[in-house]
């Protein structure tokens, strides 16, 4: 658990407003603007027959305009053999216009089984700016490397904690096929139980002593496979919505220097 707040910039994130539990969770770039997956806010039609979702593809014309965020901090910690319930949690609630990579494709079977996404991204702007102190978000300039070890971040739907809205997760994960594909969608090893590597929407971060960089955003899994989406391969696209969000006001514009 992040209990020392080293990964506060990671939101949780839905498109339902009375949804106290996280669906997904996203990262706040700067103080008005946040970067999730788009299957996080572009939900499959349901099919009345099965209750699974259609088969076929699901693009941005099936995605939320708004998106819900909150902030997590953790402060005291009552009894550190239970972390989860006994730490204080301060929650802040935002709102904010969404906007899906034009490009994004997510493929069901006729299970609703995930079979492939592209371009799984979106940006968040928010409504109004988050006061905390953010840390500094940099974007890798390089793509990763086979068996490079990332740390992924977020709020998996741990069946032990279903009363305990707020647990945020950190653990670190293998990339297994690096650039093996040309559509910047990677795969990452599983470990141990599913539920607490599903972090959709997450930020993936390489990471040394001293710098982080932010080098993909985790997918919409399966029980087969987990993937995330490149930063660096969708980085124009990033850069163009940066920009954008930075011509709205000097207070979206991003704590880091842009993607190139």
């Amino acid at each position: 658990m992040d209990i020392s707040n080293r990964y506060a910039s990671t939101v949780m994130l839905t498109a339902d407003a009375d949804r106290v539990h996280a669906s997904c969770s996203g990262i706040l770039l700067s103080q008005r603007v946040a970067l999730t997956a788009a299957s996080c806010l572009c939900p499959p039609r349901q099919s009345a027959a099965h209750g699974v979702p259609d088969k076929g593809p699901v693009g941005p014309s099936a995605c939320a305009e708004r998106a819900f965020l909150r902030t997590v901090r953790y402060g005291k910690v009552k009894y550190a053999e239970l972390e989860e319930e006994s730490s204080e949690k301060i929650f802040r609630g935002f709102t904010g216009e969404v906007r899906v990579h034009p490009e994004f494709k997510l493929e069901r079977d006729g299970q609703g089984a995930v079979l492939t996404t592209h371009a799984d991204l979106a940006i968040i702007i928010l409504d109004s700016p988050v006061k905390d102190e953010l840390p500094q978000v940099s974007f890798s300039e390089t793509e990763v490397q086979d068996n490079e070890a990332l740390v992924m971040v977020g709020y998996g739907d741990d069946p032990r904690f279903l009363g305990v809205p707020g647990v945020r997760y950190f653990r670190h994960n293998k990339v297994t096929q690096p650039h093996g594909t040309a559509d910047g969608r990677l795969l990452y090893e599983q470990q141990g139980a599913f539920v607490f590597n599903g972090y959709t929407g997450g930020p993936c971060f390489r990471e040394d002593t001293n710098h982080r960089w932010l080098v993909g955003i985790a997918s919409v899994g399966s029980d087969k496979e987990l993937a995330f989406t490149s930063t660096y391969f969708f980085r124009d696209w990033l850069h163009a919505e940066l920009q954008r969000a930075a011509s709205l006001g000097s207070s979206t514009a991003p704590a880091s220097k842009h993607p190139r």
